[in-house]
């Protein structure tokens, strides 16, 4: 009877888990449809996108909420908070590719962190040439 319990209790454990899984998926995918749609998002579009990332990054240790967290400033018009956060993830991961592109974009033309970030870029996704 012990053991049924313990099976029991595992396969609850493990559907709540998956279940978190899925919300963290489908809110990260919802935001990043939020993020990208406009160039400069609505003070509604940055508040539901703001809240679907604060239940993605629930027990997530995945960097891409913070990526959209970034992203999320620069699209609010926020360049500085943008870079902070994206800076964390590139001195985390600095073969995210994607944070690179987000820090790139997110800073000043000429600025130290536009030139870092466009170093890394070329690095981490060399230009691939065609036929000669």
């Amino acid at each position: 009877m012990g053991g049924l319990i313990l099976i029991v209790g595992l396969a609850l454990a493990a559907a709540a888990w998956f279940a978190i899984g899925v919300r963290q998926a489908e809110g990260t995918t919802q935001a990043a449809a939020i993020i990208s749609s406009a160039a400069r998002l609505s003070p509604a579009q940055a508040s539901q996108a703001a809240g679907l990332l604060s239940s993605a990054a629930f027990l997530n240790p995945d960097r891409q909420v913070d990526v959209l967290r970034g992203q999320l400033d620069a699209a609010r018009g926020d360049m500085p908070g943008a870079r902070r956060i994206l800076t964390q993830v590139v001195n985390a991961e600095p073969k995210n590719l994607g944070a690179w592109i987000a820090l790139w974009k997110a800073s000043a033309p000429r600025s130290r962190e536009f030139y870092a970030a466009a170093y890394a870029i070329l690095h981490l996704a060399p230009p691939v040439h065609g036929p000669r």
